[in-house]
């Protein structure tokens, strides 16, 4: 297998984009829900000086209507999609990679049906369930009135369906009795307009399965070990993700069990994730595991950024930071298979760079007959599209110019000791293509 020095070479000649979420305040019902996004901004900063540190020319796009017109325009070789919300909808996030996929633009992550799948709970607790992947005994609320199963047994724990990021997963989320039932049910469908998941809570064990897919699938399992003495139902909220962040509520131990990481790698398949993605998982008294939580395009960044990916990946299993993006370029732009934009691009870059060739030389020649202004027009329309594609396909698109990382990746998580190195401070990043200077932020769920 061959050693990823091809691919360190070719890096300083890529240009790759990350997209993160347009955030305002008011885009979000509560100050909850904004403060799992607000930092998005800064975050996708850190990744593209992350970037630049392997020598990739990073460019930051926010994820609005100015997207098309500046991907065309900069004709990126790549994109990261971190988007999580538009217009504070979580559920809207799969329009970029619908965007990403119309203009032929590579990507990292999840496409349209994989995201559009994560942000409805319920259909993804359903297709869980048809593929014998084990979930808690669950029901869809649309009023705090809808009768409740028989066969839901209490406690319960009440989720919003279309809204990860641990939002209003605090105490008062698990309930004992009918009334706390339809009480929690009425504040969350007035507050967030929206369905309501309810479960069975799984008392036990927690463990988080980070799966990079590839070539070589990887799952990277730990145990979130509590520090809650005296509380009845052990669980991570709110707070302990996002206000009281020092670590004091659980920490990560390495985790390894071949079933679980079986059906991890199997519901990645079912709930059509792409590249990387997140599971929570209960493991009762009785040695039985739960899905309780999935999540695509989880939050994505080093340590230094408190996400699971750099807790558990980089840290646990010592797999540098720098190696996770190689292999999400290495997915993105050479592994077909692994693609969520037009499979048939050879065909699509022929049609329409005949095209932009016609009308070259119509203009070349001066040519006057009826339709060519319009045809040239059309041509030019569509001119930043063929480039970007013709990029990816002679420059990018061949596997004999990257070639495959497994084997350093495989090295990597074999050593037992590691430089603490990975947390350094990371100065803003300067960039000119930025078209806005207002301030941006990125959920990243369950961080």
């Amino acid at each position: 297998m061959a050693s990823g020095s091809a691919i360190e070479e070719k890096l300083p000649e890529l240009t790759i984009g990350i997209i993160y979420s347009d955030v305002k305040r008011e885009y979000f019902y509560t100050e909850e829900q904004y403060i799992t996004e607000k930092d998005a901004y800064s975050d996708a900063c850190v990744i593209a000086e992350e970037l630049k540190k392997i020598g990739v020319t990073p460019i930051l796009y926010p994820g609005n209507e100015t997207l098309i017109v500046a991907l065309l325009s900069d004709q990126p070789d790549m994109v990261f999609d971190l988007v999580d919300s538009i217009n504070g909808e979580e559920y809207l996030t799969s329009t970029i990679p619908g965007i990403l996929d119309m203009i032929g633009m590579p990507y990292t992550g999840a496409g349209l049906l994989g995201l559009a799948l994560c942000y409805n709970k319920f259909l993804t607790k359903e297709l869980m369930k048809n593929a014998a992947i084990p979930v808690p005994n669950f029901q869809l609320f649309h009023s705090p009135n809808d009768q409740v199963d028989i066969n839901l047994r209490y406690p319960l724990i009440v989720k919003l369906n279309e809204i990860h990021g641990a939002v209003e997963i605090t105490k008062d989320a698990v309930v004992e009795n009918e009334k706390q039932l339809r009480d929690r049910l009425s504040y969350l469908m007035k507050t967030y307009e929206q369905s309501v998941v309810v479960e069975e809570f799984i008392a036990g064990r927690e463990i988080t399965c980070m799966v990079l897919h590839g070539t070589n699938t990887k799952v990277y399992m730990a145990e979130k070990v509590f520090n809650k003495p005296g509380e009845k139902y052990v669980f991570a909220t709110f707070d302990d993700q996002w206000i009281n962040t020092t670590g004091d509520s659980y920490k990560y131990e390495k985790y390894e069990e071949p079933n679980l990481r079986y059906l991890a790698k199997k519901a990645f398949d079912i709930t059509k994730m792409a590249d990387y993605g997140k599971f929570d998982v209960r493991l009762d008294s009785s040695g039985r595991y739960y899905f309780i939580d999935s999540n695509a395009n989880p939050a994505f960044g080093p340590k230094s950024l408190t996400t699971a990916m750099g807790y558990i990946i980089q840290d646990l299993y010592n797999v540098p930071f720098s190696e996770i993006l190689k292999r999400m370029i290495e997915n993105t732009l050479l592994d077909p298979s692994n693609q969520n934009y037009l499979h048939e691009l050879t065909g699509g870059i022929g049609t329409l760079a005949n095209l932009n060739n016609d009308a070259n030389q119509n203009a070349n020649s001066g040519g006057t007959e009826s339709g060519d202004e319009n045809y040239e027009s059309n041509a030019n329309y569509y001119a930043p599209m063929i480039a970007a594609m013709n990029g990816y396909k002679n420059g990018n698109g061949s596997s004999n110019e990257l070639t495959s990382i497994s084997e350093q990746l495989d090295k990597n998580e074999q050593v037992t000791e590691n430089d603490d190195g990975n947390n350094k401070t990371v100065s803003e990043v300067e960039d000119t293509n930025t078209k806005t200077d207002r301030s941006r932020s990125t959920q990243y769920p369950n961080k």
